[in-house]
């Protein structure tokens, strides 16, 4: 007769059914916790990358600025820039 404490597991249902029901609970808040900070990561790269892109706007409006003043007659371009 086989061992009496061993028990026959048939599929994910009785699985779950041998694991405490504190281990599956302590799973689920992990994973929630990895999910959480996963999309606070791709957040924090979508921001980087938008912050980025304004400051190169920001440098593309200077440049353009300085260039009318230059092209303005009469003007040089230490005044341009003292002016900005």
């Amino acid at each position: 007769m086989p061992n009496q404490n061993i028990d026959i597991l048939y599929g994910w249902k009785g699985i779950l059914k041998s694991i405490p029901v504190v281990s599956i609970k302590r799973h689920m808040r992990v994973k929630r916790c990895r999910e959480r900070k996963g999309m606070k990561a791709s957040e924090r790269i979508n921001d980087g990358a938008s912050i980025s892109a304004a400051r190169a706007a920001q440098v593309d409006d200077v440049i353009a600025s300085v260039t009318l003043e230059l092209l303005q007659p009469g003007k040089s371009f230490i005044k341009s820039v003292v002016e900005l």
